[in-house]
Order: C-alpha cells, then structure tokens, then sequence
C-alpha cells in the first residue's frame, strides 16, 4: 500500500460501550494522503502502522500529570492511559513519527516528564478562552521562528481550542514552538524530529498541514 498507515487512539464510551473518535481525525489523515486506522485499547502490535496520532479526549490521570485530583476533572479510564503509554513507547523505539493533539499533546508532554497545570482559572487565565466546545470560536497564536509550526501556519495564526488544562513544564527533549495569545503553550516540537504536538484541533478549522507533515514523515520512514 502507497498509503501510509497512520493509527489513531480512540476514546472509550462506557455507557454505549463503543469505542468513539471524531470522524475529523480520520477525513484530514485521509485528505492529508493517509490510511486512518482506528486503535483500541487493547492494541498491542503496531508493526503494519507508519506513523500514530494520539487523539483528543479527557484528562489524564493526576499522577502522570503531576497535579492533585480536584474539583471539575474528567478523566478517560485508566486503560487509555496505559494503552497510549505503550503505543508511544513502541512507535518511539522505532522511530515512528507521532503526532498529539490536545489531550495527545499533554500525555505526551507528561510521558517525556513534563507536567500539567490541573485547570486554567488556578493560574489567572480565562478558561472559557480556550473551552469551546461549539462551533470553531478562533483564538491567536504566535509561532518561533525556524520551527515546523512557523512554516505551516505563518508568524501569527488563529486557532480553535477545547481544553481546560495546560503544559506547566515541557517533557525532555521538547521544545515550545507555539504559544497562545494569552501565553499558553500550544505547540511543542521534539529535538529529533519525529514527534509534533498541538493543543489546538487543526481538524476543527481544515489546516491539513499538521496532518500533512504526519502522513509525509511516516511515508518517508515507510
């Protein structure tokens, strides 16, 4: 197959018992020249995937965030944590490319020892800036020169956000290459190239430059 194969993580839904993901996900990796392919939680062999998207959803554990539970939190069960722990280590260990986004963008923060702010309101920012769970509301964001993010979105962009948590510390090897208007970390790239993070959705709005970068890494790596 031409197209690379690029495996999403999903979300578990108890109460239907089915896992979810947003079809946006699948139409921009599909649009971007990729093969979407939906990963459960019990997903174990990554050897037929080319590159791997860590997807949005709830909150991580407080533990691997390194913040206390509280007030306000709404975590995925325990099991996507640990799912997406190995598929990270594995796609790492062969130096498959990775994208996250959102929630992807914050486990893999924390995964590389990073750490998170457990809501935005406990540090002065508006959460309701950066919540929007209706519609594609835009906020800024502002980009570093000579990064990946630069080149895809230019020195300022407008960007769509759903998250009530925020990157405190950057994991080993990351850099920030985005920042929001309000100085939230929205992008963080890795020193070797082969892992990108957003906390904005890019899906939301149709910027299939991210998804771009992950089908064209992955096929190069192929």
């Amino acid at each position: 197959m031409d197209r690379p194969v690029i495996g999403i993580t999903t979300e578990w839904d108890r109460d239907l018992g089915k896992y979810m993901l947003r079809d946006l996900y699948c139409d921009m990796i599909a649009a971007a020249g990729g093969e979407p392919v939906m990963l459960p939680y019990c997903c174990e062999n990554i050897s037929y995937l080319d590159g791997l998207l860590l997807s949005g959803g709830a909150d991580i554990a407080a533990k691997l965030g390194g913040y206390e539970d509280g007030p306000m939190m709404r975590y995925d069960p325990p099991a996507r944590d640990g799912c997406e722990r190995r598929l990270f280590d594995k796609a790492r260990a062969c130096n498959m490319p990775i994208l996250g986004i959102c929630r992807g963008h914050q486990l893999i923060n924390c995964l590389l020892g990073g750490t998170m702010v457990r809501d935005l309101c406990e540090i002065g920012h508006d959460k309701d800036a950066h919540f929007k769970p209706e519609g594609n509301a835009t906020h800024g964001m502002r980009t570093e020169e000579g990064s990946l993010l630069r080149s895809f979105y230019g020195e300022t962009a407008h960007v769509t956000s759903v998250h009530h948590q925020a990157l405190r510390t950057v994991g080993q090897g990351m850099r920030v290459t985005a920042w929001s208007d309000d100085g939230i970390i929205e992008g963080t790239e890795h020193e070797g190239g082969k892992i990108l993070t957003v906390q904005f959705h890019p899906e939301r709005l149709g910027h299939l430059s991210t998804f771009r970068w992950l089908v064209g890494a992955s096929k190069a790596a192929k």
